[in-house]
């Protein structure tokens, strides 16, 4: 498919230009939503592959955790949730957690900052790709994201 362009067309805040023939990313205009590579029928955009950093982090003196998602399980149909959590162990990590329960602490804090500010409008900052968003293009926004981090 030459020149296709779905990627061009479907970025949110027009962060990828074509360069000699090829879509190119404008990283200082990029939010990181990820929508390019979904989009790319001709998966010419790919996910950054971060495996060396990964193995620098466990080959390390740092305690290093594992964040997955709770939906790990349907990505292993094969094994029980116990045995992958022991398989990220064994890798060298030191702590396996979903992020369901990052997710809960987090609601706690939204629920504290609503009950002391009942007047209070916010953004959501659950999300790095809206956050990035507003920073870079409604910065007179920045105050009304929420002050809570992502889990």
């Amino acid at each position: 498919m030459p020149g296709c362009y779905t990627c061009v067309r479907e970025c949110p805040v027009k962060a990828i230009r074509i360069r000699e023939g090829q879509a190119d990313v404008v990283f200082s205009r990029c939010i990181g939503c990820r929508n390019c590579v979904q989009v790319c029928g001709q998966y010419a955009k790919q996910v950054y592959d971060t495996t060396t950093l990964v193995d620098a982090l466990l080959s390390g003196k740092d305690r290093v955790a594992a964040i997955i998602a709770p939906s790990f399980p349907a990505a292993f149909i094969d094994w029980p949730y116990q045995k992958v959590v022991g398989l990220f162990r064994k890798m060298g990590f030191d702590y396996v957690m979903e992020v369901a329960f990052g997710a809960d602490l987090v609601s706690d804090r939204y629920q504290r900052l609503f009950e002391k500010d009942t007047n209070g409008h916010y953004i959501a900052t659950s999300c790095p790709a809206i956050v990035n968003y507003v920073e870079r293009y409604y910065p007179a926004l920045v105050d009304a994201l929420a002050p809570i981090v992502s889990p």
